[in-house]
């Protein structure tokens, strides 16, 4: 079910709100850019296992799964289509159900030869709360501070940045990292503050 043209509705926020608020964020977020074309997926409704959200990145498209149910996330990737489409630069969300998903679109017959990289850590971390409650972390210890990533830590960063290899790959990663926000932790007890993650 397609509910892109439902996120106006009272309901639909209310859950999100209170199961996925990553999503609902993320949503918020992307609105502001119509360029983006977000669409949100959900298997069923009102209870919602599975939620699938989608963004166009220029020509490149980004998928997010949200899901307290892996065997459920895989049918609904299935049938979303979504999963298919050659032109997704990468799917985030918890690792048993992208490796089921991964799987199960690379022994399709359609997509012979197609190849995705698995990684031993999951690419992103599960972004589902199952409880409305604020989760509070720790903060960092003293000695180590957030900051966006320096320019002199971008060419290391992309050298690094395996199996995206080669020369082209490396510039686009060094434009990211210059033209976007992002964050890094950084050890302040060495001089220059030396990059940890």
């Amino acid at each position: 079910m397609d509910v892109k043209t439902l996120l106006s509705s009272q309901e639909l926020k209310d859950s999100l709100d209170k199961h996925w608020p990553d999503t609902l964020e993320i949503a918020r977020a992307l609105a502001l850019g119509e360029q983006y074309d977000v669409h949100l997926f959900a298997d069923s409704w009102p209870h919602i296992t599975t939620l699938i959200l989608t963004y166009n990145e220029g020509s490149a498209k980004r998928v997010f799964i949200f899901s307290t149910d892996a065997s459920k996330s895989v049918s609904t990737l299935e049938k979303s289509g979504i999963i298919t489409d050659f032109k997704i630069s990468i799917v985030l969300g918890d690792k048993e159900v992208l490796q089921r998903a991964m799987d199960k679109v690379i022994s399709d017959p359609l997509y012979v030869g197609q190849k995705y990289h698995k990684y031993d850590k999951a690419a992103a971390r599960f972004m589902y709360r199952g409880s409305s409650e604020r989760v509070f972390k720790k903060s960092l210890p003293d000695e180590y501070k957030l900051d966006a990533i320096h320019l002199s830590d971008a060419e290391l960063i992309a050298s690094k940045w395996h199996p995206f290899g080669g020369l082209k790959r490396r510039g686009l990663i060094i434009h990211y990292i210059t033209k976007y926000p992002n964050v890094a932790i950084y050890d302040t007890t060495r001089e220059p503050p030396q990059l940890i993650s």
